[in-house]
């Protein structure tokens, strides 16, 4: 069953398409519901490629409300739509300058208590666009004075990002006059994304499995209507190969594993401050989350079903690099997050040893920079590893197993 968010009070919300109507069941509170802007106080990477739709297949605009303005259709409040897990939401703080992706339980004994979130520093002007279906919540986050718009997807239980993507939208533009307004409709297989912006319209077609972009159409003021010229395809994903790891010898850059017993790890970052990584195993939840020279949290994400995780954090100047893995099963995958917003840069998972038929209950990961580059050791039961990535991209250019 689909479930769209409904944002009151605002013009952002679900488009309707009069003409091509969605049926959906009645909203049932395990699959999800719909969103509205709730009056209570804020609670303290895919990249798109376009290609053409199939002929007969051309979204048509539909818009939801009345027609957006300076100042009308900014964020009024908290956006929640009901899921299985309870109220998920994306709420914004303009004193703190925040942004948050949360799910908080609607009962059972800790009602209001965060089941998994994402917060993130360094918001302006800020509003979304959220809905559900099953498993999967769909938001679009845009800035009501900026231009363009990021689509993301979460698993509704435990908070796992599956992809994010930089919509085509109009494309650069000379000045966005402070106008930006974004609706969302679910379709099998898609997501509908309908922008409108101060220099006119667009319809993104975008795959819900993997947040590629399939069409994009653009309507300028006077109503004409356009379409992109599409990319090149991105080159298919080298297989691995020893290359940049061929020379370097396998060195554990963490703590003493013979005493290692826990799966917390801090890394210092500019500023005096610090970037911790925290599993806790009885309520099944892992944390990551940077802190000032206060110890004030500035942002950092929860995620349930990971209380078994471990982490190797390692950070530059700009930059903090995060081995996510799960210490008794096989496999790595790297975050590389903006020290100052928590923006996620880049996600790689990494070749590591390659597919194995039992993980044996043992992975360790650390890491170490090098110069423009991030050196990763791994050791599992099926052997050790050595991998390298740029640092700028994620993009992995060696790999070599002992």
């Amino acid at each position: 069953m689909i479930a769209i968010a409904a944002i009151f009070g605002s013009a952002c919300g679900p488009a309707s398409d009069a003409n091509e109507p969605v049926t959906t069941a009645a909203p049932q509170e395990s699959a999800s519901s719909v969103a509205s802007a709730d009056p209570s106080p804020p609670m303290p990477s895919a990249t798109a490629t376009t290609t053409s739709a199939p002929k007969g297949d051309e979204p048509k605009w539909a818009w939801n409300g009345s027609e957006p303005g300076f100042g009308e259709s900014f964020y009024h409040g908290p956006i929640v739509v009901k899921t299985s897990v309870g109220d998920c939401r994306f709420v914004y703080d303009d004193v703190a300058q925040t942004r948050t992706v949360d799910c908080v339980a609607s009962g059972g004994k800790n009602p209001g208590a965060r089941v998994w979130g994402w917060d993130e520093a360094g918001a302006f002007v800020e509003d979304a666009a959220v809905a559900t279906e099953s498993d999967v919540l769909f938001v679009a986050l845009f800035s009501n004075i900026g231009s363009g718009c990021e689509l993301r997807a979460y698993r509704i239980t435990t908070g796992e990002e599956l992809w994010r993507t930089h919509l085509v939208g109009l494309g650069p533009i000379d000045h966005s006059e402070y106008l930006n307004d974004v609706q969302i409709q679910l379709r099998p297989e898609r997501v509908l994304v309908f922008g409108w912006e101060s220099e006119g319209r667009y319809i993104e077609v975008v795959d819900r499995g993997s947040g590629r972009t399939i069409d994009t159409l653009r309507i300028s003021t006077k109503g004409a209507t356009s379409k992109p010229s599409s990319p090149p395809p991105a080159a298919p994903t080298e297989p691995p190969h020893p290359g940049a790891a061929a020379s370097i010898p396998w060195k554990w850059e963490g703590p003493d594993l013979k005493l290692k017993d826990t799966s917390d790890a801090t890394v210092p970052v500019v500023g005096k401050g610090t970037c911790s990584f925290h599993a806790d195993h009885e309520a099944d939840t892992a944390e990551l989350a940077c802190r000032d020279s206060n110890k004030k949290r500035t942002w950092g994400f929860v995620l349930a079903g990971q209380g078994l995780n471990g982490a190797a954090l390692v950070a530059d100047d700009k930059t903090l690099y995060y081995a996510d893995y799960n210490r008794i099963a096989s496999g790595t995958t790297v975050w590389a997050f903006d020290l100052r917003t928590g923006q996620v840069q880049w996600k790689t998972h990494l070749f590591g040893v390659g597919p194995v038929a039992h993980s044996k209950y043992r992975n360790d990961v650390s890491m170490r920079l090098d110069k423009d580059r991030l050196v990763v050791f791994g050791r599992e039961s099926a052997g050790k590893y050595v991998e390298v990535l740029e640092r700028a991209t994620g993009k992995s250019i060696g790999n070599r197993k002992e």
